[in-house]
């Protein structure tokens, strides 16, 4: 006997049997990978067909390459922001593309730059101390609360100097001409940003900023972490924040404290990052801070990883991908390594 079906049936069942062929015809990694927070780590042995290149022969093909979450197989230029956020590099040689590393020790550059530092303890009563947020100082994970105080134009946090760099220092950018471009661009998309918000609401507003400053030639990629924060990534490899936690209010009056210097301004910035509990990562060659998890959440995820019995290079990947820098990471690894 010949069963009759709801009409209903077979347009629901064709919609899923597209749905599902979709997904099986759309480009796709294969399956093993890793997840560490907004980021993906895959072998570069998963990679490099869909890069048609070889890796160098000093280069083992199962070194993790950190790849933004939602990185497809043919978006090349995805793949090559990955590779140059490893530390790797794609260059051209007479046999066709290889993937290469610079030669350096890593663990020898993270002994160079670490310093004997010892972060005091913060009376929890003293005035000014700020409970949220975290800091990784120097390869060490530094428990709250915390002061952030400044003497002209250095800034400490816990009484260990983050600004200027002790190492390279980090010094106001060059007014050449591609800075004064993003100076004025990013200038500008604020005060777009302030009416959108008004006249579009927030995720619109959201979505027209990061279209506008992905203009700018060296931002490669662009994400919101949050309401208050993009991150970017630049086409050097490195990462900056754009932070909005004021706009849609009237500034505050600045102190004749706020007023003195350069030291004082960058001081107040990592107070309102702690406040929206967000870490501070300090070493001799960086200063940056991340907000891809609370203050406590990150301090948990860190030690976690450290304490991992996983592959150093893994490791390092995983590191990389919450601190969001690659010296920051292996500082904390080689650090963390040396104390055990």
């Amino acid at each position: 006997m010949n069963e009759q079906h709801p009409d209903g049936i077979r347009p629901v069942f064709t919609a899923l049997l597209i749905l599902i062929l979709g997904l099986v015809l759309s480009p796709q990694f294969a399956a093993a990978e890793w997840r560490e927070g907004d980021y993906r780590i895959m072998s570069l042995s998963e990679l490099l067909p869909h890069l048609g290149a070889t890796a160098s022969s000093d280069l083992p093909v199962d070194t993790p390459v950190l790849l933004a979450r939602g990185t497809v197989p043919d978006d090349i230029v995805a793949i090559q922001g990955g590779l140059v956020r490893s530390g790797l590099a794609l260059k051209p040689t007479a046999r066709g593309r290889e993937v290469v590393r610079p030669a350096v020790d890593e663990a020898a550059r993270a002994a160079a730059r670490l310093l004997a530092v010892t972060p005091l303890l913060v009376n929890t009563r003293a005035e000014g101390v700020i409970a949220t947020g975290g800091a990784v100082l120097y390869g060490q994970i530094v428990e709250p609360p915390y002061l952030v105080e400044n003497d002209g134009e250095e800034v400490l946090v816990n009484g260990v100097l983050v600004f200027p760099s002790p190492g390279v220092p980090v010094a106001v950018p060059a007014a050449d001409a591609e800075s004064i471009r993003e100076f004025e661009l990013v200038k500008t998309a604020r005060m777009s940003y302030r009416r959108d918000l008004e006249s579009l609401g927030g995720e619109e507003a959201r979505s027209r900023f990061r279209e506008t400053v992905l203009t700018l030639t060296h931002f490669v990629e662009a994400e919101w972490r949050s309401e208050n924060s993009l991150h970017v990534l630049l086409a050097n490899g490195q990462r900056k924040s754009i932070i909005m936690s004021n706009v849609g209010r009237e500034p505050e009056e600045p102190t004749s404290a706020q007023l003195n210097g350069y030291g004082a301004m960058m001081a107040r910035n990592l107070r309102e990052m702690l406040r929206l509990d967000m870490t501070i990562v300090a070493g001799a060659t960086y200063l940056i801070c991340e907000d891809n998890a609370s203050g406590a959440h990150m301090r948990d995820r860190l030690r976690e990883v450290l304490d991992s019995v996983e592959p150093e290079a893994l490791i390092l990947a995983r590191l990389q991908a919450r601190l969001g820098n690659r010296a920051a990471a292996a500082d904390l690894y080689y650090s963390h390594r040396g104390g055990r």
